[in-house]
This record gives structure tokens, C-alpha cells and sequence, in this order.
């Protein structure tokens, strides 16, 4: 395989397997049934493989509540979100081998015309891409819409990826192979190569692949188009208070990057290639090997954690009600895929380290270290922001609301209200989750980011702290909730000169249309959901930007008004002080929706 160079760089020359694993079924039934009835989930499949045999399979519940529909491994569809990329990895690296191509050579050559000038994707390798060490964050405006995504039409892949990449500059938010950004676009950007090196559309060259090496054929079929009978998709929900509410239907715009459609049984055909003797040596070493970030990491196909003493190879995807988990454990040579119809992100990791706890005795066990004593984690303490976010959507308001306070402890920390605990100089280690955090420093030992799984923090200036961006909306409210009491209680004394009725009528309209932009902020702001970025925003979203469009209009009008209004007499020191911090703060709102692509 002509991917040389890019194997030169792994840590390990090769894999070592263990001996088959003892699954005792009743074991596994009662782990499954119990995760189920905790979490209340409508239906749920898991699927156990190892050494390309499956040892454990099940399918429990209803993939449709309405309808009395029951899980089915071989008829219920999946829609696996993000999984999409460990396929879309799978066939670039199948294109690279054919066509003799190394993982650092450039993309530029290989890409069409009004793609390959764009100033962010000059000097990237195939490597960037399939590392996700491009630097590119993640694009997920307006990338689905809201419809079955069995459909007799949609639009190809190249279509769709043209109009991505006229509208997007995709602007770089950290220098390439520094960090990890597990980025839709390196997806894209991958569909589009292989388009280039297949002569293929992406939905005939995956089809092929999933055909002539898995024989996944039903998911071949979906793939290309075609009609394929006797399947349902499963319906997902958000469950709640032990109630199920029904979501609707969604279609991804970006098949490489998200939405593989499939059903657990063909999963598991691919579970079965990728653990048994037909893969090559090349391909496991391109999968399960380290090649991009340092404790936590990315291979070219899945992102790399840690469980326990064990290394595990892992990819999670979803929509709005329906979560999905692929996972591959090379040192037992085991394979692990999870899939149920609920919202509820949690059910994923309690249902993996049940499973673990049954196949992998003692895979949790961790050595704590105190290294420090109780002041010298003050260096890590402070808030941070997710880098992961794009600057030309909407999704950069997930700077705000995704933002992570870290607080000293004494020998732990506190990341997100989270206890870890020190594990080595830089790493520290939360046993609930499961979950690591790295402090990335310079050679100077000056701290550069914080790393959590494969999502990068840096630190959050003072101006762009939640907690002064939240005082900027509360003083906003405050003073206008005043500007209210006085057009309410002095509103009969507000006419200028006596006779002039624009002014008060021009401040209480823009009054009127601050506090509903405000209100909207703060609806907005209690149920922020990425998926409402990603599937063309929600009813709130909207307003907002039309609200902050008028409110922008209309505080011109509001100054020269107010200006007007504060030569009258009966307009007291008071009256003029509270509308002159209103105007203040409106002018500082509209600069805030600006700064988050509001307006």
C-alpha cells in the first residue's frame, strides 16, 4: 500500500490480539435490558464481534412507538450521523492505494478549479484530511433539511459540495496539524478527493466499496438511490419526564461527513471485515494506530481514547433523537456498535463501560498520582472556550455557550463542575466519564490549550467571558425595563415643547423592539440545541436576526429623538440618564449580534 510516509510516523510496528473473549449471554441480555429500562429507551441494538465472528447481537424494543414497530437488526434503519466519516476515511485511504498515493502529498492537485485556489486549503496533505489536522473548524449551517432521508430524489453529493464551497471561506481557527478539530469539512473535502482520484460520483464509488468489500449490499443500494424494500426507518425521540416525544425527519445535505445509512446487521459486516483476516495489515495499522495528537489522538479513520489500560478506536454519530456508537478495541481484536432512538447522550457511555465491565475485566483500572500541591494547579485555572467553531455561521455563538470554568481544588480540578484527578504532569483523568483532559503547553511551558477527548479550549479573554457577556444582556434588560417605567409613568409629560409626539413614539417603538430582541436572546439562550444551527435554525434564531436588523435600524432615529427630547424641561437628569445607557447598550447589543453572526 503506497501510504509509506504516512505509516513511517506510527507508534507501533504492529498488533497484538488476545484470546477470544467468554461473552456469556444472560450476562449481556440483563447489561442490555437494565441500560435500556434506566435510560427509558424507546429501542435498542447492540452488537459484540470479535476476531470477525459476532459474539453477541440483540435487538430490544420499538424503532416506532406509534406504530407497535419492534427493533429489528436486519430491517430497522439507522441513520449513524458522524459514523459516515469512518466509511468516507475507509474508501480515500482504498483510492490513495490505487492510485499510489502517499498521506503527505498535497490536495491542491487534486482538486477542481473553484475549489483548489481557496487560500485556507493551499499546503494541506492527505494526512490533514484524515487526521482532521487541517485547522478548519467544523461547518454545520444549514447542512440538512428537515425530510425523510429515504427519498426517491436527492440532489448528488457534488452538487451539494459546489454550493458548500462557493458560500464558505472556511477561514482556519488554529494553525494546521497543531490540534485535532474533528471537522465536517476535512469530510467533504475527503468526498470530494475521492470524486477526483474514482472519476466516480461519491455515491458510486461508496456503493461499490460497500458491495465488493463488506457486502453490505442493502446499504449499497441506499446509498446509490435505489429502492430497497422491506425496511422502516427507525423514528427518533426525545425523551423526557418518561415521556416520548416523536422528532421529525431529517436529511443530511453532506453524505460523506454525516447520515450512513444502515441497518445494525450490516454494521456488523463491516465490524466483522475489520476484525477478521480479509483486511490488510496496512488498512488495521491506517485504523487502529495512533497518527495525529498526543494522550488522546486520531488514526485516518476514528478518534483514539482511552479505556482504562485499554486503547480504543471510536466514532459516535447521531441526529435529534437517535445516537449511535462504533468502536474497536485492537488489543482484544474486539468490535462494539451501539445504536438507539433517544436524545439522551449519556445512554452511550453507561452502556460502553457496561459492556467493557462484562467482555474486559479490569479494563478500568488507572494509577492516580498527587503531584502537586494545593496551589500549583493554579496555573490551569480559568474559563475556556471551544476552538471548534466556525467564525462565518451562527455555530460561533458556541464560544459562549459551550464555555468551561476550571477550578483549583486543591490536588484535583474541577473542569465544568467535574472532579479529575492528576494521572502525570499535564493529564488528569475523571473515572465516572471516563473522559481525560490534556493541558497543552509551549516550549516555554506557557499553557496553549486544553484538551478534552478530541475537543480543544483555549482561554477565554475577559470580554469574551459568559459571565461579562451575560452582564452586557442583564444591564440591557435592567435599563430597559426603567426606559418602560418612565414611557409608562410620564409618558403624558414626554412630548417635546408640548407638541412634538415623534420622539416618545420613536423611543418607546425601539424600547419595544429591544425588549422582544432580548426576550427572544433569552428563550434562545435556555434551549440552544447545535441541531438547531445545523438543521436551518429554529423559529427564535430567525427572529433574532430580524430583530436585530430593525433594532440596528432604528437606533439612528432613537438618538436624534432622544437628543430632541432632552431640551424639553419636564425631561428630568434622571429620565435623560436611563435612555442615554439604553441607546448605549442597544448600540453594544447590535455590535454583540454582529460578533456572532446574528446580524
Amino acid at each position: 500500500m503506497a501510504l509509506t510516509l504516512g505509516f513511517c510516523l506510527m507508534i507501533t510496528n504492529g498488533l497484538v490480539f488476545s484470546e477470544a473473549l467468554d461473552i456469556n449471554e444472560s450476562s449481556m441480555d440483563e447489561i442490555v435490558n437494565r441500560a435500556m429500562v434506566n435510560n427509558n429507551l424507546p429501542g435498542l441494538e447492540v452488537i459484540v464481534v470479535q476476531g470477525g465472528k459476532v459474539l453477541f447481537d440483540t435487538a430490544l424494543g420499538q424503532a416506532d412507538i406509534m406504530r407497535n414497530q419492534a427493533m429489528s437488526l436486519d430491517r430497522s434503519v439507522v441513520q449513524t450521523g458522524s459514523i459516515s466519516k469512518v466509511f468516507t476515511s475507509y474508501l480515500l485511504l482504498h483510492w490513495m492505494e490505487r492510485k499510489k498515493i502517499d498521506v503527505e502529498e498535497a490536495i491542491e492537485s487534486y482538486l477542481p478549479q473553484n475549489i483548489k485556489d481557496k487560500p485556507s486549503l493551499i499546503g494541506l496533505t492527505f494526512g490533514n484530511v484524515l487526521t482532521h489536522t487541517t485547522g478548519i473548524a467544523t461547518l454545520k449551517a444549514d447542512s440538512a433539511v428537515s425530510e425523510s432521508p429515504i427519498t426517491m430524489y436527492k440532489p448528488s453529493f457534488g452538487v451539494e459540495a459546489n454550493k458548500f464551497f462557493s458560500n464558505y471561506k472556511l477561514k482556519p481557527v488554529i494553525e494546521k496539524d497543531e490540534f485535532i478539530l474533528l471537522s465536517n469539512v476535512n469530510s467533504l473535502l475527503a468526498g470530494v478527493l475521492i470524486e477526483s482520484l474514482s472519476g466516480l460520483t461519491y455515491e458510486q464509488a461508496m456503493s461499490n466499496l460497500l458491495k465488493s468489500s463488506f457486502g453490505m449490499n442493502m446499504s449499497a443500494s441506499m446509498v446509490s438511490g435505489e429502492t430497497v424494500g422491506n425496511i422502516e426507518l427507525i423514528q427518533n425521540y426525545a425523551v423526557s419526564g418518561g415521556r416520548h416525544e416523536a422528532l421529525g425527519n431529517y436529511r443530511t445535505l453532506y453524505l460523506p461527513s454525516d447520515d450512513f445509512l444502515t441497518t445494525a446487521s450490516e454494521i456488523s459486516r463491516f465490524m466483522t471485515f475489520m476484525t477478521g483476516e480479509s483486511v490488510s495489515d496496512e488498512m488495521k495499522k491506517a485504523f487502529f494506530t495512533r497518527q495525529a495528537g498526543s494522550f488522546s489522538g486520531r488514526s485516518f479513520g476514528l478518534s483514539k481514547t482511552q479505556y482504562g489500560k485499554y486503547e480504543v478506536f471510536i466514532q459516535d454519530g447521531g441526529i435529534p433523537g437517535s445516537n449511535s456508537r462504533l468502536l474497536f478495541v485492537p488489543e482484544s481484536n474486539t468490535s462494539v456498535f451501539i445504536t438507539y432512538n433517544s436524545n439522551l447522550l449519556n445512554a452511550r457511555d453507561e452502556i460502553t463501560k457496561s459492556i467493557f465491565e462484562e467482555i474486559l475485566p479490569g479494563y478500568d483500572s488507572i494509577t492516580v498520582h498527587n503531584l502537586y500541591e494545593a496551589d500549583a494547579l493554579e496555573r490551569f485555572v480559568g474559563v475556556y472556550s471551544p476552538v471548534n467553531a466556525s467564525m462565518e455561521s451562527i455555530e460561533k455563538l458556541t464560544k459562549i455557550i459551550h464555555q468551561l470554568r476550571v477550578v483549583n481544588q486543591g490536588q484535583v480540578l474541577l473542569i465544568d463542575k467535574v472532579e479529575y484527578v492528576p494521572i502525570s504532569e499535564t493529564v488528569f483523568y475523571n473515572a465516572e466519564d471516563n473522559v481525560y483532559a490534556e493541558f497543552k503547553t509551549d516550549e516555554s511551558g506557557k499553557l496553549k490549550a486544553l484538551i478534552i477527548g478530541n475537543n480543544v479550549y483555549t482561554r477565554a479573554s475577559f470580554f469574551r467571558s459568559i459571565y461579562v457577556e451575560m452582564g452586557l444582556l442583564v444591564f440591557s434588560a435592567f435599563f430597559n425595563l426603567l426606559a418602560w417605567l418612565v414611557l409608562i409613568t410620564k409618558w403624558s409629560n414626554m412630548r417635546v415643547n408640548r407638541i412634538h409626539d415623534t420622539p416618545r413614539v420613536v423611543l418607546m417603538i425601539h424600547t419595544l423592539v429591544m425588549t422582544t430582541l432580548l426576550g427572544f436572546i433569552l428563550l434562545v439562550s435556555a434551549q440552544y440545541s447545535l441541531w438547531d444551527v445545523i438543521y436551518g435554525g429554529s423559529n427564535g434564531l430567525s427572529a433574532i436576526r430580524i430583530l436585530g436588523y430593525l433594532n440596528a435600524l432604528l437606533i439612528v432615529p432613537a438618538i436624534v429623538m432622544f437628543n430632541r427630547a432632552k431640551t424639553d424641561f419636564r425631561w428630568s437628569g434622571m429620565m435623560n440618564f436611563i435612555f442615554r445607557i439604553q441607546l448605549i447598550l442597544s448600540v453594544m447589543l447590535t455590535i454583540w449580534l454582529w460578533l456572532y453572526n446574528f446580524i
